[in-house]
């Protein structure tokens, strides 16, 4: 048994096989698992590893991978080497469905980002890079198809001979079948045969089964009797001679077809490479389908191996022992463990059935399964070696042909470690020293850890000998490591902590089951006062040390609790944000609704002065007015700091004017505006504004708008051209509407955006906004750019500059207006 095969079989790999091998969908992937070997080269590991990855996302997205089709066909292929060898039927019908999976299964890994685009990419490069020099052979393929019907049989139409024998054989079948008929019919009438008895076709022969009594009845050719003597099989003088005619279409059918495979077989022995060429590809295909599927029932991860004699694993599992636990929904223990050129010796030690063995066994496991490029369940952040050489003492190899004790089969493990061990080799060594008196096993042990750590091996030790807790202690290079328990509820917690050696916990163990306390008292003598105490500071070390692990844990879950409840109120925010987006988008069109219909009622308005030749004086007044109606349009609330700064400029602009007694206005007296020649009657009122008609015109205005001098009895109530033009403005429907002081412009053309934040920016400066909003996106940038070089231009924008980041960062351009 070689060293691999003896590793391999001590860290329980074998079953490993098993679970991969279970996977495959064909013989060509399991004999691919019967080969796999421990490899030493990294960039071949990687490189199987990334073919792994690259699988795992084809199988979790929407590309299918056939499952049906992996025939092996090669001991066929192998065998056309042979002159005027062929393929039968179905041999051929399974060589087409392998070179249509091959040709399905490259259309998938060949597959690129982006079609028809010379620079993209394969999705899958690896996989793909594999398939270089594989074919599919389609002209193959419609060769075969063209002689073999999808129901596996040969078509009539494979060539014209056999079209022709075929037609002779069911015209002969459908004659000797009306004669048989007949005969039939006749022996039924005569009572020979029951009126159910049909025609038996044996040994392609058509016969009648007669009645024994009734043999002599019918002429003809005997063919044997049934099994209870009681039947006689009969060929009819009448058809001997058909039967015979079909018998001789039929081996001409059969020499025709032969000589038809024959042929398609000269077609294939060409492409005999290809064919096997495509059959490997095709086995690794399933081969590593199956990786990727066990990966994700073991949870494991692809972690690329590092050209370095490393052991840096964070959160690794022993994969058949955590699958076990799972099916008995039980919890397995994670393994966090380090071997480095700093420390490349671990001694561990703790209690008896604390977990120091499985220890070992995942260590051996793991680093087997990632030297064989599959994936192991461990931590992404962990770093995985790559070591020429792995060996294993483990377990009892004691041999009576050899006659080998234990002891002298781990002395012989241990002087081949000695030998050949160096920097790039991986040792696992379990109860070092045991076997044996304790101080000469201990004393041996200790020197063989010097001559392994001078040699630099990586070297992972159990033991329950003090004196190599002492060793790792002492040396540079080596650490001790403790397997924890629970000496509350007095059980092993399977957990390994570096840099602590671990205690036996004897005493502990042998109170609880149930030692006298006076032997327990009388053992302590014996081992000294030292031991005790050391033992003691021990206890302390694992208390404080759950104390500190339970803490952690439960500052892990309210940093949990803590994340999850930010997420949910992040997303939460998020929802209100979206749905006051939406909110003010629609605002946003009913407002540009009600907008286009002011401006259109205003247009018409004008029109209809221009078109009734009224004079300029009114027509500036009615411009005048739908202009300011526009603007109350327009114009931010009642309390925004621009609206009041204009409502300061307009009263100090009216301070000091005389304005009309507003307290003696009433509903129906006549008023004069001022600025305006005509006179105007009110029609309704409120504290500070009134409607005044003029003519068809009805204007909404201030009381302070109003004459002060006004003599109402010396003016005309309208002005006839007023009369004459028929003008009436009903501005009461110029409401007041929400503005969106934001624009979104994402996923729009550079063009088209452009052109809409011109428009915006326009209504801005008519509007008189301070600041605005211009949401961009981030995306490439290209947005952005453009709309800022165009806002440099603009002398009405004061600055710009990007939004704070909790409100959108760069996507958003926050627009300051002079």
């Amino acid at each position: 048994m070689d060293m691999q095969q003896t590793f391999e079989e001590k860290v329980d790999m074998a079953q490993v096989r098993q679970w991969l091998a279970s996977k495959c969908l064909s013989s060509l992937g399991r004999r691919l698992v019967d080969a796999m070997r421990v490899m030493t080269q990294t960039r071949q590991i990687n490189q199987r590893l990334t073919c792994v990855t690259e699988m795992r996302r084809l199988l979790s997205g929407d590309e299918v991978i056939p499952i049906s089709g992996y025939h092996d066909v090669s001991a066929e292929i192998k065998r056309l080497r042979i002159e005027g060898s062929y393929l039968s039927i179905d041999e051929l019908t399974h060589l087409v469905q392998m070179l249509n999976t091959v040709h399905q299964t490259l259309a998938v890994v060949r597959r690129t980002e982006e079609d028809n685009d010379e620079t993209s990419q394969y999705v899958t490069p690896v996989l793909a890079s594999l398939s270089a020099d594989v074919d599919s052979l389609p002209q193959l393929c419609r060769a075969i198809d063209r002689i073999i019907a999808p129901n596996g049989e040969m078509r009539d139409d494979a060539s014209a001979e056999l079209y022709t024998i075929r037609q002779h054989i069911r015209q002969e079948t459908r004659s000797m079948s009306g004669r048989v008929q007949r005969i039939l019919t006749s022996l039924q009438a005569d009572n020979v045969l029951d009126a159910d008895a049909v025609p038996v076709v044996r040994e392609g022969v058509l016969l009648l089964a007669i009645p024994a009594m009734h043999r002599n009845k019918v002429a003809g050719i005997t063919h044997g009797e049934s099994q209870g003597g009681n039947l006689v099989y009969i060929e009819p003088q009448e058809v001997v001679q058909a039967n015979m005619r079909l018998r001789q279409l039929q081996q001409d059918e059969r020499e025709e077809m032969v000589r038809i495979l024959k042929t398609c077989a000269d077609g294939i022995r060409p492409h005999r490479d290809d064919i096997l060429q495509a059959l490997r590809w095709l086995a690794i295909i399933d081969f590593t389908r199956a990786k990727a599927l066990m990966a994700e029932e073991m949870h494991a991860v692809e972690v690329m191996v590092e050209d370095k004699a490393i052991i840096d694993w964070q959160e690794a599992y022993h994969p058949l022992l955590r699958r076990k636990r799972e099916e008995q929904q039980q919890h397995c223990v994670p393994l966090t463990i380090q071997l480095s050129d700093d420390t490349h010796m671990l001694v561990i030690s703790g209690p008896n059935a604390g977990g120091k063995s499985v220890c070992l066994k995942t260590v051996g496991l793991l680093q087997c399964m990632a030297q064989c490029a599959l994936p192991v369940p461990m931590g992404e952040t962990s770093h995985i070696g790559v070591f020429k050489k792995m060996m294993i003492d483990i377990g009892d190899d004691q041999s009576i042909d050899d006659e080998l004790s234990t002891y002298s089969s781990h002395l012989r493990h241990l002087k081949r470690m000695m030998q050949e061990g160096d920097a790039r080799t991986l040792l696992l060594i379990d109860e070092l020293g045991g076997g044996t008196e304790p101080t000469a096993g201990g004393a041996i042990a200790e020197v063989v850890l010097s001559e392994l750590l001078r040699k630099r091996c990586r070297t992972i030790v159990t033991t329950h000998y003090q004196n190599l807790k002492l060793f790792a202690s002492t040396r540079k290079g080596v650490q001790n490591g403790a397997m924890l328990y629970d000496d509350v509820n007095m059980q092993p917690m399977y957990e390994l902590v570096q840099g602590q050696a671990g205690s036996s916990f004897a005493l502990d163990i042998a109170r609880r089951v149930g030692f006298p306390q006076t032997l327990i008292e009388e053992v302590k003598t014996h081992v000294g006062e030292q031991y005790v105490k050391q033992e003691q500071f021990l206890h302390d070390v694992y208390r404080d040390r759950r104390y500190w692990n339970n803490k952690r844990k439960s500052v892990a879950q309210l940093e949990k609790q803590l994340q999850e409840r930010i997420e949910k109120y992040s997303l939460k925010r998020q929802r209100l944000i979206d749905e006051r987006d939406n909110i003010l988008r629609q605002a946003r069109m009913q407002a540009e609704q009600l907008l286009s219909e002011s401006n259109k009622l205003i247009e018409s308005t004008i029109r209809t002065i221009r078109e009734s030749g009224a004079d300029k004086e009114l027509t500036k007044t009615a411009r005048r007015q739908m202009e300011t109606e526009k603007e109350k349009l327009l114009h931010t609330p009642e309390d925004s700091p621009k609206r009041r700064t204009a409502k300061g400029k307009r009263k100090k602009e009216t301070a000091g004017e005389p304005s009309m007694q507003t307290s003696k206005l009433q509903v129906g007296m006549p008023v004069k505006i001022k600025g305006m020649s005509g006179i105007g009657i009110i029609e309704a009122m409120d504290d500070t504004n009134v409607v005044v008609v003029t003519g068809n015109v009805r204007m909404r205005i201030a009381r302070n708008k109003l004459e002060s001098d006004f003599e109402p009895s010396s003016q005309m109530p309208a002005s006839a051209a007023q009369k004459k033009a028929g003008i009436y403005v009903d501005t009461s429907a110029l409401t007041s509407s929400t503005y969106t002081t934001s624009i979104d412009i994402r996923g729009q053309r550079a063009e088209e955006a452009l052109a809409n934040v011109e428009r915006f920016i326009d209504e801005t400066v008519v509007r008189g906004m301070g600041s605005v909003r211009i949401l961009h996106g981030k995306g490439d940038g290209i947005l952005s750019s453009v709309i800022r070089k165009y806002l440099a231009d603009r002398r009405e924008v004061k600055a710009f500059h990007d939004e704070h980041v909790d409100f959108g960062g760069a996507g958003i351009t926050v627009v300051e207006m002079h």
